[in-house]
């Protein structure tokens, strides 16, 4: 179960990084995204806590 919700945790993780990469950049003209700069920004920090505190009890659990 905790391998489990690692790995969606890194694909939300994921998903998360290049939402605020696009939301930083000028890359996409019109960019709804440039509006929530900043809350993406914080819930990227909050996603990478979650992951780490997962990745944790996973590396714990397999030993």
């Amino acid at each position: 179960m905790n391998r489990n919700t690692f790995i969606m945790g890194v694909i939300i993780w994921i998903v998360t990084l290049l939402m605020l990469i696009i939301s930083m950049t000028d890359f996409v003209p019109d960019n709804p995204l440039i509006e929530f700069r900043t809350i993406l920004g914080v819930a990227f920090l909050t996603i990478t806590f979650m992951v780490a505190v997962v990745y944790r009890k996973v590396k714990n659990s397999n030993r």
